[in-house]
């Protein structure tokens, strides 16, 4: 009977270490329209981000804009989420230089992406050098609290196990 604790105890904990990074995923960007660091020729007529799991709506959670080169938003519109992608309307605008994208997203799992990118508008994009450079989302939520960690719930999970163990095996020997 001892041995099958052990081994269940052991199976246990190496299943709940095998699917924790997998249960805690976030929705990462995984692409946009315009392209982060490029250069176009005309403005869409939506900015459109699309993320790695589906968002909700939650009330002003989501957000989108987008600025022109001279700091004017040239978003108008409300944000609309569709499963994993996050819209909003442009307005018309042919001032050439870089555009600025700036976004926050609510995951289904309540978790919180933040990030912004940029393109060059250009009449010919042949000739402009841009500088601007795609810039990596950011993770809004710095304090994600004790049990959002897989690590943490997997370590809680094997020391919970362990206590088990440890009080079966007492109650055994005292018998």
């Amino acid at each position: 009977m001892r041995i099958k604790f052990a081994n269940l105890a052991l199976i246990a904990s190496v299943l709940t270490l095998m699917a924790a990074p997998t249960a805690f995923g976030h929705a990462d960007l995984e692409a946009q329209i315009p392209e982060a660091g490029s250069v176009i020729e005309v403005l869409p007529s939506s900015v459109e981000l699309t993320f790695g799991e589906n968002l909700i709506q939650l009330g002003d959670g989501n957000q989108l804009q987008m600025l022109d080169p001279n700091g004017d938003e040239v978003t108008t519109g409300d944000v609309v989420v569709n499963g994993s992608t996050l819209s909003r309307q442009l307005k018309t605008s042919d001032i050439q230089g870089d555009y600025y994208i700036s976004y926050r997203a609510v995951s289904e799992d309540g978790h919180v992406v933040a990030g912004e990118s940029g393109f060059t508008l250009s009449a010919s994009p042949q000739e402009i050098d841009s500088n601007v450079v795609p810039l990596v989302a950011q993770d809004e939520n710095t304090n994600p609290g004790v049990f959002n960690s897989p690590v943490t719930i997997s370590i809680l999970a094997v020391a919970i196990l362990s206590l088990c163990f440890v009080f079966w095996r007492s109650r055994a020997k005292k018998r």
